[in-house]
């Protein structure tokens, strides 16, 4: 099997144990009882340990390869998705918690009145537009170029969040976390492209350091979409805070070469 092949088929496993949580992640909100400021905290563990990770990950992958940190951190995940089933409080909820988390299912049920089993095509939609930008934005930078792709891409994913944020049916925030996939697919990947090309840097740290200041934004970004919900609304929280997001990283494109 290919290096890219074994990437892929990864990230695809991943993506479907991580999607099995968001499935469910409104009844266990309802289960436990918990606000949407509360789960913005729990949300906040996520991205203190993805903080606190990202540099380690790098210097192990500089010393013994990416190998053992693809194999442990695909067993620290299947744990943490396990957990939130027998979370009996929101001291546990936190600790699970801090490898996953997502606010589509909880706008679709808490806002628009969604069954369970209808939220989780919020997620679905993202998930898919995002694996077809993945697959094929090589072509798409090839064609424009990073900062455009970027900047245009930064902007469609903008568009969507405020659309999904704002919508008046279930149809239409799904279209528009549709939007929001597409737009965010080539964002992350080039980069850290831009990252591991420079010249003289060595990849596994410089992947690292840029992991590391794009968790440093959503630090604040997901705790205040549940600390604003708490405070106003759901819908105003989404539009606020990750169109914000997204614009601004619409701006910073720029600076990719």
């Amino acid at each position: 099997m290919s290096p890219r092949a074994a990437v892929t088929i990864f990230f695809a496993l991943d993506g479907f144990a991580v999607a099995s949580f968001f499935a469910r992640l409104p009844s266990i909100q309802d289960r436990l009882e918990l606000s949407n400021g509360r789960i913005g905290l729990a949300l906040l563990a996520l991205t203190v340990t993805l903080l606190m990770a990202q540099p380690l990950a790098g210097a192990i992958a500089s010393r013994r390869g990416s190998a053992p940190l693809v194999t442990a951190g695909a067993l620290m995940v299947s744990a943490a998705i396990v957990a939130p089933a027998f979370a009996g409080s929101f001291g546990l909820l936190v600790l699970s918690t801090a490898a996953i988390g997502d606010w589509s299912a909880i706008h679709l049920a808490e806002t628009l009145g969604a069954s369970d089993a209808t939220a989780v095509a919020g997620l679905a939609a993202f998930s898919a537009t995002m694996t077809i930008g993945r697959l094929f934005g090589d072509r798409v930078t090839r064609r424009l170029g990073n900062v455009v792709h970027l900047r245009w891409g930064a902007l469609v994913a903008a568009a969507g969040v405020i659309v999904a944020a704002t919508a008046p049916t279930v149809a239409v925030a799904v279209a528009g976390f549709a939007f929001a996939g597409i737009g965010l697919s080539a964002l992350f990947p080039l980069m850290v492209r831009a990252a591991s090309d420079r010249a003289g840097a060595t990849p596994g740290p410089a992947i690292a350091a840029v992991s590391t200041a794009g968790y440093g934004g959503l630090v604040t970004g997901p705790p205040l979409v549940g600390f604003l919900a708490e405070a106003t609304s759901l819908r105003l929280a989404l539009a606020a805070v990750l169109g914000l997001l997204c614009l601004t990283a619409a701006g910073l494109a720029s600076t990719a070469r």
